[in-house]
């Protein structure tokens, strides 16, 4: 029989307390540069705040850009189309003004040429062509234009991609809420953010943290505001120690680590010699602090500290068994 624990693939890192290695990372030297480094946001003597990144790092570099060169396409689009409405309307009033000099108004009205009868009934006296005469007369006719059919099906493809992309990534580009930060309260012990009127919270000496290549996870617990009767849950928050979104060094997720451990244990001199407010990401909302944050903050400290005194109380009782 086998018994050897099986790998489990889909998770590979497991939470592992903050301050249990604490004399790793307190031997770390943090670089000294004109500002504390990503993701810091904060410092003062009381508490470090830390900033997710990522997703402001994703929106700035890649989603703002890419939907600026889409809404240059659809700018561009509706310039073909403008100048090809006013090309068209140039083109029939010169046409009709010319065989008007040369055959007289009536033959205008009386005519059996159908390109002159065509353009004269959507022309007409004042030499003017209404743009909705143009666009659903004559862009896709074959009276009028030489590849109505394919000019058709690229004006549906270019409008129905452009349209896909605006309304589903626009909204989300624009209208996306701040991400509170990570509060690191040295007054209290206690580490803490919030998600959408949702407090989630951690004593510093049970906090827990996920080190990955791709993230620092921090380990957070939750009660559902909606639903306080639900169990408690818990919740990671995600901090990118660098610009790069995907693959930050495990140096620099390291002097992410080592200072919120300096920052615990030593104070804010140990990080960063003054008070320091970063400058942080341009956003239309905030996630704003609940209104009853005190109160799901206790409501959190309670359970987490009844589940710490039972477990603290069960290895006690196992101990004892086995003297």
């Amino acid at each position: 029989m086998n018994n050897k624990p099986q790998r489990r693939w889909l998770l590979s890192y497991y939470p592992e307390r903050l301050l249990g290695n604490s004399d790793r990372l307190l031997d770390i030297e943090l670089p000294q540069y004109k500002k504390p480094k990503t993701p810091i946001i904060a410092i003062n003597s009381k508490e470090l705040m830390l900033q997710e990144d990522f997703t402001a790092t994703f929106r700035n570099h890649f989603l703002l850009p890419f939907l600026v060169v889409v809404l240059f396409v659809v700018y561009m689009q509706g310039e073909d189309i403008y100048l090809a409405w006013k090309e068209t309307e140039a083109s029939d009033s010169k046409f009709l003004e010319i065989t008007e000099k040369q055959y007289g108004k009536d033959y205008l009205l009386n005519t059996e040429n159908e390109t002159v009868r065509n353009s004269y009934a959507v022309i007409g006296d004042d030499g003017k062509l209404p743009f909705k005469t143009y666009f659903f007369e004559m862009r896709y006719s074959p009276k009028f234009t030489a590849y109505p059919k394919e000019t058709l099906q690229d004006d549906i493809t270019l409008t129905a991609i452009c349209a896909v992309f605006i309304l589903t990534l626009g909204p989300w580009a624009f209208f996306m809420r701040r991400r509170a930060p990570l509060i690191i309260d040295r007054e209290h012990g206690l580490a803490y953010s919030w998600w959408k009127g949702a407090v989630c919270a951690e004593r510093l000496e049970r906090l827990k943290v996920v080190n990955t290549p791709k993230m620092i996870r921090v380990h957070l617990y939750f009660i559902n505001p909606k639903r306080p009767d639900a169990p408690i849950w818990w919740r990671f928050y995600k901090l990118q120690p660098s610009c790069n979104p995907y693959f930050p060094s495990a140096e620099q997720r390291d002097e992410t680590l080592a200072a919120m451990v300096k920052f615990i244990e030593y104070g804010q001199s140990a990080v960063w010699p003054e008070n320091w407010q970063g400058r942080r990401p341009f956003y239309i909302f905030d996630d704003k602090k609940p209104d009853n944050f005190e109160e799901q903050l206790a409501a959190i400290l309670k359970v987490t500290d009844q589940r710490y005194a039972e477990k603290i109380a069960q290895e006690t009782d196992e101990i004892e068994d086995l003297a």
